[in-house]
Formats: structure tokens, sequence, C-alpha cells
């Protein structure tokens, strides 16, 4: 345990060093700000050039970028809602420092004042969804990295990430997902004979949710389909580059259907973000273990956002869970925070050839199984500050 705690602390330390060069790659550690107003700006899209391959800067605006020898010349494209996008020669980005601040321009644009328009925000967004859809592969296979937080009463009892490729068919509309975990760390409250209701409880919490409902935009149809105008209000605004729309439940249902917002590319009309999902108290009573689980979902929102290069896929998606629970005697609220980035989506078939061993296996399954260099290595999210002494206590 005190070896595994050594190693840990060890690996937490890289998340926040500055640059470094390794014999087969670069790290460039850097943070986006707002040109305006100095503040950070969270999930920013860096990537390399106009290549597939990138990460997402974190609340604080931090990220790290691996640059394999291969990319040492190219550039580094910053993307954001509501910014201007940048693009700078990887050469004048490293500074001898090692940590480099970026900043991004907002639009500039006067804002329309928001209206009700219940039919042509909708076929708009209809339009936009059919356009998006088409672009994203049937087929694919995504290189990612996993970062789920998991708290009972505001303690966290477990953490966990991964470097994980997700093989998907969505053929059918319904994606299947075959996972195929490489490597992964966890930490996890006991789960002894007297705590062993808590991995029922953890139960609650769908771990491919992030990727199976958001990969196709099947789940935003659900807005644009027959008589929806009937059911939720929408609202329009223009933000220059950029169409954003509300979508909202009537207020006599909004306690049974969900929410989004949903940017939208005014030049390709492709989907940029959506935030989705619902603020309810629906009770839920399955049977677990031969218990009744009794449980009310406060809040199950997530955040996606799509590349929308040449080729479109889901670049970044967090699901945020906030569930009452009650089974037997214990009760409590479970919070979960799971992420997916999507660090390359254009992985070729012939790279899991040596990952059978790996399908379908868990992180719990193949919990602590990683080697330090592989880390140092591979695209992350950057924990905060915060995430940061949270995990530090969790050990």
């Amino acid at each position: 345990m005190k070896k595994m705690r050594s190693t840990f602390l060890l690996l937490l330390a890289f998340v926040i060093s500055t640059s470094a060069i390794f014999a087969q790659s670069l790290k460039l550690s850097g943070e986006v700000i707002d040109l305006v107003s100095k503040a950070p700006l969270e999930y920013v899209s860096v990537s390399l050039g106009n290549s597939s391959t990138g990460t997402t800067s974190n609340k604080e605006g931090k990220f790290v970028l691996i640059v394999d020898a291969p990319h040492r010349d190219d550039s580094i494209r910053f993307s954001h809602i509501g910014f201007e996008t940048k693009t700078i020669a990887l050469s004048k980005s490293i500074h001898s420092q090692g940590h480099a601040v970026f900043t991004l321009s907002p639009v500039s644009t006067v804002l329309e004042e928001v209206t009700v328009l219940p039919r042509s925000a909708a076929e708009i967004l209809h339009a936009a969804i059919e356009t998006t859809d088409a672009l994203i592969a049937q087929n694919s296979i995504l290189d990612v990295y996993y970062r789920e937080f998991a708290y009972l009463d505001e303690e966290l009892f477990k953490y966990a990430d991964a470097a994980i490729f997700y093989k998907i068919n969505a053929a059918n509309k319904k994606p299947k997902v075959e996972t195929f975990v490489a490597e992964s760390r966890l930490i996890k409250d006991s789960v002894s004979s007297d705590e062993k209701w808590k991995s029922d409880v953890e139960s609650l919490v769908d771990t491919d949710k992030s990727v199976k409902e958001f990969y196709t935009m099947d789940y935003l149809l659900k807005f644009v389909g027959k008589n929806q105008d009937m059911y939720f209000d929408f609202s329009l605004q223009d933000l220059g580059q950029v169409t954003k729309i509300e979508v909202n439940p009537k207020s006599i249902i909004r306690k049974y259907l969900p929410s989004a917002i949903v940017y939208i590319d005014q030049l390709t009309n492709q989907i940029q973000r959506v935030d989705y999902g619902y603020d309810s108290h629906l009770q839920y009573m399955p049977s677990i273990n031969l218990f009744v689980l009794k449980y009310a979902v406060k809040k199950d929102w997530s955040t996606n956002i799509y590349n929308t290069g040449d080729r479109v896929f889901l670049r970044f998606s967090k699901v945020m869970q906030d569930i009452d629970f009650k089974l037997g005697k214990k009760s409590g609220v479970l919070r979960s925070n799971v992420e997916v980035l999507v660090t390359d989506g254009s992985v070729e078939a012939d790279k899991l050839k040596d990952m059978s061993r790996f399908k379908n296996s868990s992180i719990t399954k193949n919990g602590n199984s990683y080697t330090s260099r592989f880390w140092e290595d591979r695209m992350a999210i950057i924990p905060t500050a915060e995430e940061l002494e949270t995990i530090k206590l969790a050990l």
C-alpha cells in the first residue's frame, strides 16, 4: 500500500509539472485565458494542427499536450465557443520556462435579444442534428482518457482514471461499445462485508453513458420530433459565428423532460457543443441484491463537445449526477462526475490486435495496472488544485 501511495503521488506530481523533453515526445504545459477578462477558459479544445489528436483545458484553463516526434514542427490549434480560433506554430509556443500562457480573444459581436421561436429554431436545430450526425463515423475506434470521481455525502469514495480504447458500432443508431482498458489507476473505498452496500450504490453510475448516449445525435432528436412545440419552448440567440439554441420543457411538465443548450457553427451547420439533462426528483425503486434501492435523481447533466474539423467525433463528454438514495438502513447522497476525453479520433483497427486480452475489462478489475512512463506520455485532463487535494486525502 505504501509503495502504491508513493507511486501515485509521483504520478500526481507529473500532471502539474512544467514541460519537459523526452526521447520520444515533448510535453507542453500551458494555460488558456480570456484576453479581455483574464479569466481561465475551461473546455478549450487544444489540438495538433488539423489532426484529431489533442486535449481539453480544465476549470483552471490548464492543459498538457503531448507532442510526438513527427509533430515537432506542427502547429497548435485552440478553439472555444464564443472566442476566435487561434493557431500557433509549435516552435513559437515552447518557452524555456516550460509553462506557456495562451490568450483567446472573444468574438466581437453585438448579441441580439433572445426571441421565442417555437418552430423556426426547432427547424434550425433539426437541420444541424442531421448535418452533424451524417458526418459521425458509424464504426470508429476512439483513443480515450477516462476519469471518474464518486462521492458519498461529499466524501470521495472512488477515484479512477484510465487509458481506454472504445470500439464503436453505431450502424443501427444505437451505439454498441466494446471497451478495451489498457491501463488504469484506482482508489476505492473499502468493500469489506459491512461496507458491501457501497458497491450497490455505485452501480447507479453508468460509466458507459458518456459514450453510448452521446456518440450520435439520437438523444437530441427527442427535442425536434412530432408536435415538439407542445412540449418545449425554443429560444435562439445569434453569437456571431455561432447560433445558440435553448430548449426548455413547458413548466407543467418540466419535472419529466430534459432541457438542452445547443451551439451550432453557422458556417458548417455542425453542432459544436451541447449542455443537456434533467433537474428532477422523480423516484425510482429497483431491486438490488434482494434489497429495494429507493433513489431520486436530483440532477443528471452532461456537457458534450464535438470536434468539427474534417472528421466529426465526440471530443469530450462530462456527465454529472446527484442522487438521493436509501438502501435498507443506509441512506445518503451519491454525487459522481465522469469525464471522457477523446485524445485521438482516428485510431487504426490494427491497434487493437494486441489489445484483445483487455476486451471488455473494467477499470475496477484492471485497476492499478499501469506503468509510470505510460502516464507521462499520454494526453489527460489535468486535475485542478482542488481535485489534487481531494485525491491526496483519499490515499
